[in-house]
C-alpha cells in the first residue's frame, strides 16, 4: 500500500508550537474548571469528581503519599507490596503534590492539571492536518471540548446535553460516573491519552517519511504507551502488526517500531509480569481482567461498527496517512468483543472506549474534507470554524460548571467530604495512629483514609494483589459485622456489600452456594470471637454513625473515643 502523495500547504511548523500551546491552555482550562467554580463559590477549590476518583485511586494515593510517594504500593499492607495501575500515571503527580508540600487529596488536582495539559497537545496530534495550522487547531478545539468525545458522534451528544442543562432537565447518563467529557476522567484516559495520540502521531509521520529520526520517537511513543495504559498499546500494537502486513514495503520500519517499543515498555511489562507470578491471578479475576466466562455476553454495535465501516471507506480511498488511527481503532473495537473468541473477559468498555475516541477524530478530518472542499477560497470559511470552536469550548464550560456540584456523583462525594471535615473541625484533639487500618461506615472511612492516613479494611483492597479471594471475602464480612448490621440483611445485599468491583456473574449457581456457605461461616466465627482476624488485618479504628449500634465484643473490649457530632469512633 503505498501512501498518496500529501496535499500542497504552507509550511506550518513554524505556527506548530503556539497552536499547541494554546490547545493545551484550553485543555488546562477544562479540566481544572471544577476547581476554579468550586474555589469561587466556597474558597475551597478542592473537587474530587467521584466515588471512582476517592475508592480506589485516593487510598492508594494516600499511603504511598506518605510513605513512598516515588511508586505505588499496595493498602492492604503497612508498607509496599504491588499495585495494579501503572506506575507511570501516579507516581509524576504523587511526587509534585509532595514536593510542594499540597497534601494527598491535591493529587487528583495536580493530575487534572496534567491530563488537561496531555489532552490539549495529545488532540492537536490527532487532529493535525497537512497545510496551515488553524484548521488542526479548531478540530482539536472541537474534539477536546466535546462531550460525546469516547461516543464517536462528534457535536449530537455534546449539544444535547448542553440544552439539557439549560434547560434545568439533564438526563440520568449525565449522573453517570465521570459522564460529563469522560475524556478528562482520572486516571483514564485523561493520565494516558496522550501516550495513545504520540504513538499514533509517530506512526503517521513514519509513514509519510521513513527515517531514523521518526523511527525513534514512533518507537519511544508506543514505549511510552506501553508503559501507560494496556488497553491503548494492545491495540496501537494490533494496528503496527496489520501494517507489516498491508504496507509490506515499509515492514522493517514497524518491525523496528515495536522493537523499540517494547524495549522501552519492557519494565513496565516485566513489572506486571512479576506481580502476577508473585500473587497469582485472583485479584485479576474479581476485577474482570483475565476472567473465564463461558458464557459472554454480546452487545452488538452497531453504530461504533457502522462509524468504521464508513470511516474506512473514506480512509482508504481518500486519507491513508490516517490509516493508523482507523486501524488501531478497528482493533480496539475487535478485541472489546475478542471475550466471545478467547471466553477471556478484560473489561471490554475501556477498548470501546478507545474505538469511540479514536472514531470521532476520524469524522472530525472527514467534516473538515467537506467543508474545506465546499467552502473553499470563501473568506467567511475559517471565521465560522472558529466560531463554532467557541460554541463547542463554551459549552464543554457548562457542562463542567454543572458537573462540579449537581452531578449526583460529583454532589455525593463532596457532602461526605463536607460532613467528614465538620466532624474534624468539632474534635481538634481527634488523633488517628498513622497508617493504622480502619473499619466501619465508609462514608465516613473513605475520608478517614484520604485525610487522616488511615488504611482501609475494604474499599481499594478489593484490587490489592496481596488479597486473594478468601482474604477478600472476610475483610467484607468483617467490615459489615463491626457495623453491626444484621446477617439476614448482609444475606440480601450480598451483591451490593461484595460486588463493588467484582462482577459476580461469573460466579456459578455452585460457587454462588459455597461463597454464601463461607460467609456465614465466618459470620460464626465473628460472633464468637473475632479477635484473630482483627489483630491479622491490623483493625485499629471504627467509625460510625452516632445513631449505630456496634457489636456487643466491640461495646465490651474496645474504646468509645470522646467525640462531638454525628459520628462515633472506636478504638482497639
Amino acid at each position: 500500500m503505498q501512501n498518496p502523495p500529501l496535499p500542497a500547504g504552507p509550511d506550518n511548523r513554524t505556527r506548530e508550537w503556539p497552536t499547541a500551546a494554546l490547545l493545551m491552555a484550553l485543555g488546562l482550562l477544562i479540566a481544572m474548571f471544577p476547581h476554579l467554580v468550586r474555589w469561587a463559590a466556597t474558597g475551597d477549590a478542592v473537587w474530587i469528581c467521584d466515588t471512582d476518583e476517592l475508592v480506589p485511586y485516593g487510598q492508594i494515593i494516600s499511603q504511598a503519599y506518605r510513605e513512598h510517594p516515588w511508586k505505588l504500593g499496595d493498602p492492604a499492607l503497612p508498607s509496599g507490596g504491588a499495585s495494579m495501575y501503572p506506575w507511570i500515571q501516579f507516581a509524576p503527580s504523587m511526587m509534585l503534590t509532595r514536593l510542594l508540600d499540597l497534601g494527598p487529596v491535591w493529587v487528583f488536582g495536580v493530575m487534572r492539571f496534567v491530563a488537561g495539559l496531555s489532552i490539549g497537545l495529545g488532540a492537536y496530534l490527532l487532529a493535525r492536518r497537512p497545510g496551515p495550522a488553524v484548521l488542526g487547531g479548531i478540530l482539536a478545539v472541537l474534539a477536546l471540548a466535546d462531550h460525546g468525545l469516547d461516543s464517536g458522534l462528534p457535536f449530537l451528544n455534546h449539544a444535547r446535553a448542553v440544552f439539557q442543562i439549560l434547560a434545568g432537565t439533564p438526563d440520568e447518563t449525565l449522573h453517570e460516573w465521570a459522564a460529563p467529557l469522560m475524556q478528562y476522567r482520572i486516571i483514564t484516559p485523561g493520565l494516558s491519552f496522550l501516550s495513545m495520540a504520540m504513538a499514533l502521531h509517530g506512526l503517521i509521520l513514519l509513514r509519510e517519511a521513513p527515517s531514523p529520526r521518526r523511527l525513534a520517537y514512533a518507537g519511544i511513543a508506543f514505549g511510552y504507551c506501553i508503559a501507560a495504559y494496556f488497553f491503548f498499546w494492545t491495540s496501537i500494537g494490533g494496528a503496527i502488526g496489520l501494517l507489516l502486513f498491508i504496507d509490506r514495503a515499509n515492514w522493517r520500519w514497524y518491525a523496528g517500531v515495536i522493537a523499540i517499543g517494547l524495549l522501552i515498555g519492557s519494565p513496565a511489562l516485566l513489572n506486571n509480569i512479576l506481580t502476577k507470578a508473585t500473587y497469582g491471578d485472583e485479584w485479576l479475576v474479581r476485577n474482570e481482567y483475565f476472567a473465564r466466562n463461558e458464557q459472554p455476553l454480546f452487545i452488538f454495535p452497531r453504530k461504533m461498527m457502522a462509524l468504521y465501516a464508513i470511516t474506512g471507506f473514506w480512509i482508504w480511498r481518500y486519507h491513508q496517512r490516517l490509516a493508523p488511527v482507523w486501524l488501531a481503532g478497528a482493533v480496539a473495537l475487535f478485541l472489546s468483543h475478542s471475550h466471545l473468541i478467547t471466553k477471556v473477559f478484560m473489561q471490554p468498555r475501556h477498548w470501546h472506549i478507545m474505538a469511540g475516541l479514536l472514531a470521532t477524530f476520524l469524522i472530525l478530518h472527514a467534516l473538515a474534507d467537506g467543508w474545506t472542499w465546499l467552502t473553499r477560497d470563501r473568506r467567511w470559511a475559517t471565521p465560522t470554524l472558529i466560531a463554532i470552536a467557541i460554541a463547542q469550548f463554551a459549552g464543554a464550560l457548562v457542562i463542567r460548571h454543572w458537573a462540579t456540584d449537581q452531578n449526583r456523583e460529583s454532589a455525593r462525594t463532596e457532602s461526605n467530604r463536607q460532613k467528614w471535615l465538620r466532624f474534624l473541625k468539632a474534635n481538634p484533639s481527634l488523633q488517628f495512629e498513622p497508617n493504622a487500618v480502619v473499619a466501619g461506615d465508609t462514608t465516613a472511612t473513605d475520608w478517614a483514609v484520604l485525610y487522616s492516613g488511615l488504611r482501609p479494611l475494604t474499599g481499594a483492597v478489593d484490587l490489592s494483589p496481596s488479597v486473594n479471594n478468601a482474604q477478600w471475602l472476610r475483610r467484607r464480612t468483617l467490615n459489615a459485622w463491626l457495623k453491626g448490621l444484621p446477617e439476614d440483611q448482609v444475606h440480601l445485599s450480598a451483591d451490593a456489600e461484595y460486588g463493588v468491583w467484582f462482577n459476580r456473574s461469573f460466579l456459578s449457581p455452585d460457587q454462588r452456594q459455597q461463597e454464601l456457605a463461607e460467609f456465614r461461616t465466618t459470620w460464626r466465627e465473628y460472633e464468637a470471637d473475632p479477635t484473630p482476624d482483627l489483630t491479622r488485618m491490623g483493625v485499629r479504628y471504627l467509625i460510625l454513625p452516632a445513631s449505630a449500634i456496634p457489636p456487643t465484643t466491640v461495646q465490651r473490649t474496645w474504646q468509645r473515643l470522646p467525640t462531638q457530632g454525628d459520628l462515633q469512633v472506636w478504638q482497639r
